[in-house]
């Protein structure tokens, strides 16, 4: 099941997915990042634009997945959004960025938990 959710202030779309296997992430979701190494990874994530140039983030989870590899991967989301926003930050004014990473790994916690 993929769960679509609106990011708060950034807007956007984050999609949040969870398979057996890595290797099931539809591939129009990769878009020209062909070479994701799936194996012995618990998540991924990554953004894709649709054939409207609409820009989704997305996170894919296998089914057991640790509370650290959820924090690496929902980093990795917020730099993708930050990036597409020219949003900069650095340790001495970071709140935003404390801000969306919470948001992004509270989702995460969420759907893994079937709660979302």
């Amino acid at each position: 099941m993929i769960k679509k959710l609106t990011i708060p202030i950034y807007h956007g779309t984050l999609m949040i997915m969870q398979f057996k296997s890595l290797d099931e992430i539809p591939k129009e979701y990769l878009g020209d990042y062909k070479h994701f190494e799936t194996r012995g990874n618990e998540a991924i994530a990554y953004w894709y634009d649709d054939k409207n140039l609409y820009r989704y983030y997305w996170m894919a989870f296998k089914e057991k997945t640790s509370p650290e590899c959820i924090a690496h991967e929902s980093f990795h989301a917020m730099n993708y959004i930050f990036k597409d926003r020219q949003v900069d930050y650095n340790t001495s004014n970071d709140e935003h960025a404390a801000y969306l990473l919470g948001w992004i790994v509270k989702m995460c916690h969420k759907y893994l938990k079937g709660v979302l």
